[in-house]
């Protein structure tokens, strides 16, 4: 039980990371994108 109560948050914080990752990458595109249009 404690070896999994120790897997579960690094798994956690992993896939929070990724979120954020595609999260911001995905913002940054739409801008770009919003920037081109908008010319």
């Amino acid at each position: 039980m404690s070896k999994l109560g120790s897997i579960i948050p690094s798994v956690m914080c992993d896939a929070l990371n990724s979120a954020a990752m595609i999260s911001c990458e995905f913002i940054s595109t739409a801008r770009r994108n919003l920037c081109q249009i908008q010319r």
